[in-house]
């Protein structure tokens, strides 16, 4: 281990971090008196202080010293990373949109206030060819009937969607979604609220009150149209 006062730690730069480099431990005195020490990064002498070094009261009480925050940061990103100007729908609003339920009146009434940027995903889609296929299998609508609301739909309202691609980060998330099993989640509902999540954006609108409930309940903006 070397020493060296200011003087010559200025006068022999080149030489210290050579010593240094070479994984030497490099002492700068003032007045005789060290006031700094050169190792190399990768030495354990260079790694930080352990956390029982750090003085946490100081820190709490530089915090105290600051306006109190009456909302968390954690909060307030969120908030701004979600588009002002965009919502998701899920299936259930679609469906009903296009086909007489009971909350027709009420989703077209929505719709027709609604200014955002109107956003689903690919399997939004999906699921609603799916659920026409129910209706005819339980003989609310038929064949023809399906076919005339997928054309209806893919002429009036696919050209004003944003679709957004589902990616390998919302099928986990959706898979930990279904593992909340209080919140009663179907596979797709699951998938629904892992778009909202892991994709912008982050505002869900659904007719169906059990994915409403869900999403309120894990704290995800939601709007429920019924």
């Amino acid at each position: 281990m070397g020493a060296y006062n200011v003087a010559e730690a200025k006068a022999h730069l080149s030489e210290i971090l050579n010593r240094v480099e070479a994984g030497e431990r490099v002492t700068i005195t003032r007045r005789g008196t060290p006031v700094a020490a050169l190792v190399r990064p990768s030495s354990k002498a260079a790694q930080a202080a352990p956390a029982s070094q750090v003085d946490w009261n100081a820190i709490a009480v530089f915090r105290r010293t600051l306006p109190s925050s009456k909302v968390a940061a954690a909060d307030l990103i969120r908030r701004s990373e979600m588009p002002a100007s965009s919502v998701y729908l899920d299936t259930s609003l679609l469906v009903a949109l296009y086909v007489e339920e009971e909350a027709s009146d009420r989703v077209t009434a929505w719709f027709q206030s609604e200014s955002k940027e109107l956003v689903v995903s690919d399997w939004t889609l999906v699921e609603f060819t799916s659920a026409l296929g129910l209706k005819v299998r339980t003989r609310q609508l038929t064949a023809r009937q399906t076919d005339d609301v997928q054309a209806k739909i893919d002429e009036t309202l696919l050209p004003l969607l944003r679709i957004l691609a589902i990616n390998r980060s919302a099928f986990a998330r959706a898979q930990l979604l279904m593992r909340h099993y209080s919140l009663g989640l179907r596979a797709g509902e699951a998938l629904h609220l892992a778009m909202c999540i892991e994709q912008e954006p982050r505002m869900l609108a659904t007719a169906d009150r059990v994915l409403y409930a869900a999403a309120r309940s894990l704290k995800q903006p939601a709007i429920r149209v019924s």
